[in-house]
């Protein structure tokens, strides 16, 4: 009797053409002696997609484990779609699950999501194929009770198998195991690690004229460090000196109010109430779009000594803006706020003049406007354009509901311990 062994072959095209940058990084994973990739790359220079590549090669792989490991739930969502957008033509998938974002293939492979934001989940998974760690700059070094999330976490799920470990990430400090394994890979090459660099200037994705432009219109450590792929002392974010301001908040009988609107759970509603001795503080709105103009509404009348109230009406914020006026008893108090790329960032400018200037003061507890704050920066659009947002993944609810406060209470009577002069408002601009 033959005994006959059926075998499944699979052979896909990929029409993806790659910067020489991706071309690089691709040559590196697959020479046999890179143990570790760290690669430092600029934005805009395709770090998603060569992540994203690598991923779906190791699926093609019979019964190996890989794992994405991102500093949000959203960005490996995000991640996660466009894999699987990719691999369903191929006949490849064999399940997928969106809520668990998990891809098993017929070749009985799997790829694993998690994100360092619920990081117990990542705890007792053995990776076999390859483990990419995306814009793991933005991982906390340490997780509360004390533990390194790299060396406590993430490198055990490596030891078994040792896979190829891929380190992407725009830098950010001269901190962290990013900096550190980025560092190593330059001088030591003993334990395979291999790092690369690549600025705005090596893939001529933009051209010299729109790097000339954005160098002009950003702070020069945000440059080095965004574009140019330095590990800069300070921080990327676009408020230098921000945690400076974070402390006791005192409140006092004059206040403004600024109010970022959410209707669903994908972002937050935020009430931000500044006081004219320069305190903030904020409040998250939960429940449904009633529920949220009606406690707005209850904050705007009870606010002591209220000046003024924008609220932003943009999307879904019009419809809301019209209920909290019904609820609300202050009618008068209340203004529209439209964000635009223009108004962003203007509110944006001043805000980070004052917070540079130490004139606002936050309250110590509050981790999510921290958190926010330190991941905002100045983004560059695939046409060269400037936009003022939180990085890839983050959010910046809680910083715009500050900037809109702070430009009511500028619009509004700013007091004179507040104001600037012409030479501190053009700082940053």
């Amino acid at each position: 009797m033959t005994h006959q062994k059926s075998v499944l072959i699979l052979e896909v095209t990929f029409d993806i053409k790659l910067t020489d940058g991706q071309k690089q990084a691709y040559a590196a994973a697959h020479d046999p002696a890179t143990k570790k990739l760290v690669l430092a790359y600029s934005r805009q220079s395709g770090k998603s997609v060569l992540a994203e590549i690598l991923l779906m090669e190791s699926l093609f792989r019979p019964n190996v484990t890989s794992v994405y490991i991102s500093p949000t739930y959203q960005l490996g969502r995000k991640v996660f779609r466009e894999i699987l957008k990719m691999l369903q033509p191929t006949g490849l998938v064999k399940r997928s699950n969106s809520a668990n974002l998990t891809i098993d293939t017929v070749l009985e492979s799997q790829l694993l999501f998690f994100t360092v934001q619920s990081p117990n989940s990542i705890r007792g998974v053995t990776c076999s194929g390859i483990l990419v760690m995306d814009e793991c700059a933005y991982y906390p070094r340490r997780l509360p009770n004390g533990e390194e999330i790299y060396s406590n976490v993430i490198f055990p799920i490596t030891k078994a198998h040792n896979p190829l470990v891929v380190m992407i990430s725009t830098p950010r400090g001269k901190s962290g195991f990013f900096y550190e394994m980025f560092v190593k890979g330059l001088t030591d090459n003993e334990d395979g690690i291999k790092s690369i660099k690549r600025t705005i200037y090596d893939d001529s994705l933009v051209s010299p004229e729109q790097i000339e432009t954005i160098k002009r219109q950003l702070p020069e450590l945000s440059f080095r460090q965004e574009f140019l792929c330095e590990f800069v002392d300070d921080a990327i974010t676009f408020f230098r000196g921000f945690d400076r301001c974070f402390g006791d908040v005192i409140t006092t009988n004059r206040s403004w109010i600024g109010v970022d609107l959410s209707a669903d759970g994908t972002d937050a509603t935020v009430v931000t109430t500044m006081y004219d001795n320069g305190c903030a503080t904020q409040e998250v709105i939960a429940g449904n779009t009633e529920t949220k103009c009606k406690e707005i509404a209850r904050l705007i009348d009870t606010a002591s000594g209220l000046v003024a109230a924008q609220i932003e009406i943009n999307g879904i914020g019009a419809p809301m803006y019209d209920i909290i006026r019904k609820y609300c008893k202050r009618k008068n108090h209340i203004r529209p706020f439209t964000t635009s790329n223009a108004s962003k960032e203007d509110i944006i400018s001043d805000l980070a003049v004052a917070i540079e200037g130490g004139k606002i003061t936050f309250d110590k507890r509050n981790k999510g406007l921290y958190q926010e704050l330190s991941t905002f920066v100045v983004k560059v659009s695939k046409t060269a354009k400037l936009t003022f947002g939180a990085i890839e993944g983050m959010h910046d609810d809680r910083v715009m509901s500050l900037a809109i406060a702070y430009n009511t209470m500028r619009k509004n009577k700013l007091p004179a311990s507040l104001a600037f002069t012409p030479s501190q408002l053009n700082i940053i601009r």
